[in-house]
């Protein structure tokens, strides 16, 4: 039997190791699969083409065609620190102004996200975003970029964990900005209600929403962040189903494995 537990304690040690070991990054790929989850958190690729004036409303707006890195946050802002963001076209945005659509019984905020690539090289990669919310206030310039909201608001979410600029868990989106050119959705992001904090009115009115993102591989023209003003449009596509429920990560089934593991050789000392 002693033997028996020392293999069993080594076969967890290793595996264990394995797991540290193992790369931190993850992408989530909407180019080969149209709908991809982080957690409860859904990302769902989409070619609706009714993404226009009076079917949207856009609240950010990034664009630098020369440069394949673009970032910024929405706010109400003369002047913007991200050059990338283009002021006539960024906004303050409150929490009751964000569809609430429902998924199996689950309320979700629901986002929307227009790519702009060029028509032979569609591939953009959404390699950071982070969502905030703030008690009333529609103006924060953080002047160092993320970092600077992480100190002035309530982190909502994040594709990489933790959200502080670490490798500790990178997420990366692929995104095929296909057909090319404006007034074409690409993604819709999902992310429960219940992740958001409300300030004042339990409505969200006095709850300010700043998104925060980052991309790679941008070739030509914007990336703009809206919300939808109505899904009552037979273009439209139904949103996604939820994901069952996720299976333990295998760090945590090993954890609980040693800690069964354990009670088990107590007992049997007892």
């Amino acid at each position: 039997m002693r033997h028996t537990l020392t293999g069993l304690m080594m076969v967890l040690a290793f595996a264990l190791l394995a797991v540290g070991t193992a790369s931190a990054s993850f992408t989530l790929d909407l180019a080969t699969n149209r709908v991809q989850y982080d957690g409860a958190v859904i990302y769902q690729e989409t070619h609706f083409r009714s993404a226009g004036t009076g079917v949207i409303d856009p609240f950010l707006t990034i664009k630098d065609s020369n440069d394949p890195d673009v970032w910024g946050y929405n706010n109400d802002a003369a002047h913007h620190e991200s050059d990338d963001v283009k002021e006539a076209k960024t906004h303050s945005l409150t929490l009751v102004n964000v569809p609430l659509v429902t998924i199996g019984t689950t309320g979700y905020r629901e986002f929307l996200l227009d790519d702009n690539q060029q028509g032979g090289n569609s591939i953009i990669n959404l390699t950071q975003l982070e969502i905030y919310t703030v008690a009333g206030n529609p103006n924060i310039n953080a002047l160092d970029g993320a970092a600077g909201l992480r100190a002035l608001g309530a982190l909502t979410y994040s594709l990489d964990k933790p959200a502080d600029g670490s490798p500790a868990n990178d997420g990366t989106v692929v995104i095929d900005a296909t057909p090319p050119g404006g007034g074409k959705a690409d993604m819709f992001l999902y992310v429960p209600d219940d992740y958001f904090n409300v300030f004042g009115a339990a409505d969200g009115s006095g709850t300010n929403v700043y998104l925060f993102s980052e991309f790679g591989l941008n070739n030509d023209g914007f990336e703009e962040w809206a919300v939808l003003l109505n899904r009552v449009n037979p273009d439209l596509p139904p949103p996604p189903t939820a994901q069952a429920a996720p299976v333990a990560e295998p760090a945590s089934i090993l954890l609980l494995g040693a800690g069964l593991f354990g009670r088990s050789a107590r007992r049997k000392r007892s």
